[in-house]
């Protein structure tokens, strides 16, 4: 997975010793609300995690401003299994990964929903159903063919409709299949060949249910 930048906000030594173990994460702190927001104007966060007690006023400073308001947050809980364990980052780490992809995928829906209404997110989330098997097919072909122009040309399509949806983990997968294919490195990408399957499947699975929740 690509670096991604997240804002903890308000939590305990814990949780920052978790997320310090999650090293696909670029993890800014604040305590205030208002120094939050301006790590948030700065920076732009994909994600901001805050903990379940807090009063919900960096919340609603962040709604407020224009280029912070679709930054997506994160409830984190206190009650069992919500917090990381001593010597258990790994499942935080992936707990996390899996919250980010949720509102991803959230975020992506809801633009498209704007952009085009109901109808346009539907053809969107069927195109990406429908066409993803068969470039991921194409990818698996290139590879045990060693074709690395067809492996590419899989992973760019591929790459560009999940961005389009907020699938990230394909996205990002399909982001660095396609970089290795390019630069002359083709045979690097068969260890992430079954990964991006994987991570398909979960898209997959996510957005047939937001499909079928449709209107």
């Amino acid at each position: 997975m690509a670096i991604r930048k997240l804002l903890l906000a308000d939590a305990d030594d814990a949780v920052r010793a978790a997320l310090e173990s999650v090293d696909s994460w670029h993890t800014f702190q604040a305590v205030e609300p208002a120094e939050a927001l301006a790590i948030c104007e700065a920076e732009r966060p994909d994600v901001v995690l805050v903990c379940a007690n807090h009063d919900g006023a960096l919340c609603q400073l962040l709604q407020g401003k224009r280029a912070t308001a679709r930054i997506p947050v994160l409830l984190l809980g206190t009650g069992a299994g919500q917090l990381p364990r001593a010597g258990d980052p790994d499942s935080f780490g992936l707990r996390l990964r899996s919250l980010f992809e949720a509102v991803k995928l959230d975020g992506a829906v809801a633009r498209l929903h704007e952009l085009g209404g109901v109808t346009f997110v539907r053809e969107m989330i069927d195109l990406f159903l429908s066409h993803g098997p068969t470039r991921l097919e194409a990818a698996r072909r290139g590879e045990q063919a060693g074709d690395w122009p067809a492996v590419e040309q899989a992973a760019h399509s591929l790459k560009s409709s999940a961005a389009n949806l907020g699938a990230v983990s394909v996205q990002d997968l399909c982001d660095r299949i396609e970089s290795l294919a390019m630069s002359g490195r083709g045979p690097e990408t068969s260890p992430l060949i079954a990964p991006l399957e994987e991570a398909f499947a979960a898209a997959k699975d996510g957005l047939q249910a937001k499909r079928d929740a449709l209107p």
